[in-house]
């Protein structure tokens, strides 16, 4: 808990002390952004890189997957299960394993270059489509930490689509198809679920489509058929006989305040003139087209991880595109400015209490906030 907080009070402090005005109005320079970019992220990437062995709770794991791949020892106490799940994991991420393993055998090495590489994308998404840096990398704390320091082989897969949405954001739809089937391939195979932006990136999300998506998400959830469905097309997974926790729970209060933040700056008054707003590489077509997805989308996958808690993974991809959509929000809203700051200052409430619940009422699935750092 002292991590959560100490980070995120030294983001806003930090944001102050660059930019010199309040957290809603700091938009800045590129050297201004540029600085709050190297303090921001630059401290997660030392956090992600000098973590200990148990902090993460996939870090143990991952390490075992360094091991066989780069051939260390022998294989004795792992099953035959275990070795075959071994064996089905992506190519690229195998690859990956072998090339540093022919450089370095120290996990620590490998799990930094992963770090810096996937931070450094991240930071470079933001630096191009974000009107707010210092409000973006806040919300990359309050909202993707614990995905940054777990999931590996989903974190690399996310990254290239975020290389490639630059082909996306120029309407270069064939380039953005080709980077999403490279990270299913390479990286994790839920990527896969990016080819969804093509027709979200083209078309606005119709309330009546939200209604009817709701409702039918709802029953499947109450009557039971997801697992069922997934049994009839050949999908099969041991997530499917996960129960959902109260993590699901806090994900999902967490992304119905997140929807009606949206819903709010959304359906008010908007600037049409894009030219008003601080300077950002988005297309405002493409960007006003996926803000009216994605909040709800995340919502909608929230409330299906009741019935299929893997369903967590998938959000991964959508939300992470509110580090730079919710400062456009924030700037084009038309709301009146004090209005915007407590439904903001609200928001950011809602994800600090949502770490916390999860600390709180998780821990065993919140190792990352219990930081000690690397292991000899």
């Amino acid at each position: 808990m002292i991590l959560l907080f100490s980070v995120f009070f030294f983001l806003l402090i930090y944001s102050w002390m660059v930019y010199r005005k309040k957290l809603v109005y700091q938009s800045g320079s590129k050297t201004q952004n540029r600085s709050y970019l190297v303090g921001g992220i630059g401290l997660l990437v030392f956090l992600a890189c000098f973590k200990g062995m148990n902090v993460g709770n996939d870090t143990f794991s991952y390490y075992k997957l360094f091991y066989f791949y780069t051939g260390q020892g022998t294989l004795q106490k792992v099953s035959a299960a275990g070795t075959e799940w071994m064996n089905s994991i992506e190519m690229g991420y195998q690859l990956l394993n072998k090339l540093v393993g022919l450089v370095t055998d120290n996990y620590q090495i490998f799990i930094s270059i992963i770090s810096i590489f996937c931070y450094a994308v991240l930071a470079r998404f933001i630096e191009k489509y974000s009107s707010n840096t210092a409000l973006s990398v806040i919300l990359v704390f309050l909202m993707f930490y614990g995905a940054y320091m777990n999931l590996l082989r989903q974190v690399l897969a996310l990254s290239v689509v975020l290389i490639f949405f630059d082909a996306l954001n120029k309407n270069k739809p064939v380039w953005f198809t080709i980077g999403v089937l490279l990270a299913t391939v390479l990286f994790h195979r839920s990527a896969i679920i990016c080819l969804l932006f093509l027709p979200m990136s083209r078309y606005q999300c119709k309330k009546g489509f939200m209604l009817f998506s709701a409702g039918v998400a709802g029953i499947a959830v109450l009557r039971g058929w997801i697992p069922r469905i997934l049994s009839l097309i050949g999908i099969s997974t041991g997530y499917t006989s996960v129960v959902a926790g109260s993590s699901i729970i806090f994900a999902i209060i967490k992304n119905v305040c997140v929807f009606l933040f949206s819903w709010y700056l959304l359906n008010g008054r908007w600037k049409e003139d894009c030219h008003s707003l601080p300077k950002s590489d988005l297309n405002p077509i493409i960007a006003d087209n996926l803000m009216s997805w994605i909040p709800f989308v995340c919502l909608l996958l929230s409330i299906g991880a009741l019935a299929l808690p893997v369903a967590t993974r998938f959000e991964l991809y959508f939300s992470v595109f509110l580090v730079v959509f919710i400062p456009r929000m924030v700037g084009q809203s038309l709301r009146k400015s004090s209005n915007i700051r407590i439904v903001l200052a609200g928001l950011l409430m809602i994800l600090i209490l949502y770490n916390a619940g999860k600390i709180v009422y998780r821990p065993e699935w919140t190792t990352e906030f219990q930081y000690y750092f690397f292991w000899s």
